[in-house]
């Protein structure tokens, strides 16, 4: 895929292309090692794209716009931190005691 497809594409178009590209990579591994893969080239041209893809997807990181992976991150950060003011106003359980510390 040519690099300027790659910056045409959304976020989420770019991750699936990478998780793809991934795939397909390690595809084309097992068969170059098994015998099975009779155009080595495209092991190349395949490794090649991914590099490609995951520039653009490292020069949005850095131009101030989140990766797809830091989106979900925060997604799953704003999640928790919504769940745990929820939980605020809910009583605190004490610490449970040691048996022998209630013996004594």
């Amino acid at each position: 895929m040519d690099v300027k497809e790659l910056r045409d594409l959304r976020g989420s178009e770019l991750s699936e292309q990478i998780a793809t590209l991934r795939k397909d990579l390690l595809g084309l591994r097992f068969a170059n090692a098994t015998g099975e893969l009779e155009d080595t080239a495209g092991l190349g041209r395949t490794r090649r794209d991914l590099a490609r893809a995951l520039t653009v997807a490292r020069e949005r990181q850095r131009r101030g716009g989140r990766s797809p992976r830091a989106a979900q991150h925060a997604a799953a950060r704003d999640a928790a931190a919504h769940e745990g003011a929820a939980h605020e106003g809910a009583p605190q359980q004490a610490p449970a005691q040691d048996a022998a510390a209630q013996d004594s």
